[in-house]
């Protein structure tokens, strides 16, 4: 009995020993504590977004607690449809104080305005949808007039110019 109570204590000690040696993680671990895939972690790290992982000796890409919570803020920028640059410049802004949060600030001002100028466009893709559909008469041997329509220059939508920048 007196052995059992004596390793008590050895056991939590190699818990903690263990957690210690263990701070990296493989990359399919990482993919589960970030809820990304593999592929978009290689994806992040090969755009430079995520820094090249530290490799095991037999080649295993290993990451740690930072590339984690980096990947987490990555998915989340992504789900909020920002582009890589943007991501890359939230990322950046990442100094402590004023200075960290006016860049912050910027960015997501600028993408709140990306997605205005996104909005505006589906409205008009919509007005001129709604426009075609109110043209069908659906009626029997005759030529369709929304076909006809869509042939019309009037409605090509315009695409946009070079010094637009789209990604929402």
């Amino acid at each position: 009995m007196r052995s059992l109570e004596t390793f008590k204590p050895l056991q939590g000690q190699y818990l903690e020993m263990k957690n210690s040696l263990l701070p990296n993680m493989r990359i399919g671990q990482a993919a589960l504590a970030s809820g990304m895939s593999t592929a978009s972690i290689r994806f992040y790290e090969q755009h430079g977004l995520l820094s090249p992982a530290s490799r095991t000796d037999n080649g295993y890409r290993t990451y740690n607690a930072q590339d984690v919570d980096r990947l987490r803020q990555i998915r989340t920028c992504r789900s909020l449809n920002m582009s890589l640059d943007e991501v890359q410049r939230l990322l950046d802004a990442q100094v402590e104080g004023a200075e960290g949060c006016k860049m912050t600030s910027q960015v997501l001002q600028q993408h709140t305005q990306h997605i205005e100028d996104r909005i505006a466009e589906l409205t008009k893709l919509k007005s001129r949808l709604m426009d075609l559909m109110s043209m069908c008469n659906h009626t029997p041997d005759t030529a369709c007039p929304t076909q006809a329509a869509m042939k019309e220059s009037a409605f090509f939508i315009e695409a946009p110019t070079s010094n637009q920048r789209r990604h929402v």
